[in-house]
């Protein structure tokens, strides 16, 4: 939007970051303040001050969260856990492995969507939000393809593990929608390449 000058648009973004004033906690003197913009955290330039330069003081050293090193360090912020980058990924690879979820596994179902919903965009086509999960119950875990079931606990990369077949393919028009996509197997889904089904 183009406004008439600097000081119109100053006034109309003052207005709207204004929000009805609401108690707010100062960070720096901790008293209560008339909160009056989303994002004030102080009751005043002093206070601001105080708040930053607390926040600029060195943090205590910690022990590295990974298991079997024994490093301590100074952390760069506060959520830091480990004392380097490379034990930071490798604590978080095993933590997520112990609680029973890989977000990095290749094929995840959220990376699934993804993947099919970013290469109808490319294609410019219609797109919707799809879960792969939705698809499989909706055909009751039948392959489209070969009419014969797949298994919900084979996974990628097995060739007989479920997969989402276009119906229509992406490269001859087809849509990202849920009525141009099926069950398949992997390995009919790989057969069938970008060809129409008869």
């Amino acid at each position: 939007m183009v406004y008439c000058s600097v000081d119109y648009r100053t006034k109309v973004y003052r207005e709207a970051a204004r929000k009805e004033v609401v108690p707010g906690i100062c960070a720096g003197c901790k008293g209560e303040y008339p909160q009056r913009y989303k994002n004030s955290t102080t009751c005043s330039r002093e206070c601001w001050t105080i708040a930053y330069a607390r926040r600029a003081e060195p943090m205590p050293d910690k022990a590295c969260a990974l298991e079997g090193c024994d490093a301590t360090f100074t952390p760069k912020s506060r959520i830091q856990k480990c004392c380097s980058e490379r034990h930071g990924q490798a604590h978080w690879n095993r933590t997520s492995r112990a609680n029973g979820s890989q977000p990095n596994s290749p094929w995840s179902e959220r990376r699934k969507a993804a993947y099919h919903k970013r290469r109808a965009q490319k294609r410019g086509t219609q797109v919707e939000d799809i879960r792969p999960i939705d698809i499989y119950e909706r055909d009751v875990w039948l392959c489209g393809l070969c009419a014969t079931p797949v298994a919900p606990d084979c996974a990628w990369p097995d060739p007989m593990s479920p997969s989402l077949d276009h119906i229509l393919p992406l490269s001859k028009g087809g849509t990202h929608t849920y009525e141009n996509v099926q069950l398949a197997h992997l390995t009919c889904n790989v057969s069938k390449g970008n060809r129409i089904a008869a």
